[in-house]
């Protein structure tokens, strides 16, 4: 299969070695569609759950928060990680609401502001590169946005094949095309053809995950950038995504056109 190509659905995925996954993706199914003061709930108790099993995310998040926030005292910095595991058992919720539930379950809960500087750059025939992070809120602002702009996206093939299908297949079914992160012909010919393309540089899997680098990760990120925009044509913007209450959400682009050095 060529790296390009997006996940397709095999008969194999049927076999004994998927039955966890198909179970895994049950329950995600079913979160999807509780109710958000049940869920959040639930979201809450499985960040305690990572605090205490997860050990090795816990270590990155606390090392992070020291090398960040050295101002805050030890027991500060402790309320700040546990706050941070909440906030990932959380996404686990709301992915699942993104991703599977009715699109009720979001309609009621969020503000955006700025799709005027969108409007604008599309009405000149200009594709816009849209620059996000991988927060937990990623999966709901993509959902949120589905609903005023289509969008394609780029996407990072996970190791398993059923999930990788099943997860491009869901953000396909609100959004536009999902491009493989590799495939950066295929971006920059979307965005010359006026595409609006969220791209998200920031994730990172390897050694330098420890925040050590992040200095040296966030120049490459914004070289990557420059270099889409200079080859497009296009503007770019940023387009983050936060919480702003106990179930609601708020996504804003900063207008203008984004400026990223390349050099």
């Amino acid at each position: 299969m060529d790296k390009h190509t997006p996940p397709a659905f095999h008969p194999s995925f049927y076999g004994p070695r998927y039955w966890p996954t198909w179970i895994g993706l049950g329950f995600f199914h079913l979160l999807g569609y509780l109710p958000m003061s049940v869920s959040l709930v639930f979201g809450r108790v499985l960040g305690d759950l990572f605090y205490y099993v997860a050990g090795s995310r816990r270590h990155i998040a606390r090392v992070n928060i020291a090398h960040c926030f050295p101002e805050l005292s030890a027991n500060e910095q402790k309320t700040l990680l546990r706050k941070v595991m909440h906030s990932t058992g959380k996404s686990v919720v709301e992915t699942s609401v993104a991703l599977w539930g009715p699109e009720r379950q979001l309609k009621r809960r969020y503000s955006i502001v700025g799709l005027e500087h969108i409007h604008a750059a599309q009405a000149k025939g200009q594709g816009v590169l849209l620059v996000g992070c991988h927060f937990t809120t990623l999966d709901a602002a993509a959902r949120i946005l589905s609903f005023h702009v289509k969008y394609d996206m780029l996407y990072r093939k996970d190791p398993n094949p059923l999930l990788a299908y099943t997860l491009i297949s869901a953000r396909e079914s609100f959004a536009g095309t999902a491009i493989v992160r590799s495939d950066t012909r295929q971006l920059i010919k979307n965005l010359r053809h006026g595409h609006v393309v969220w791209y998200a540089p920031d994730q990172d899997f390897g050694p330098s995950r420890i925040a050590g680098r992040r200095g040296a990760r966030g120049r490459g990120a914004a070289h990557q950038c420059a270099a889409f925009i200079a080859q497009s044509g296009c503007p770019g913007d940023g387009a983050p995504a936060r919480h702003t209450g106990r179930s609601g959400w708020g996504v804003r682009g900063r207008g203008g056109e984004r400026r990223f050095s390349a050099g």
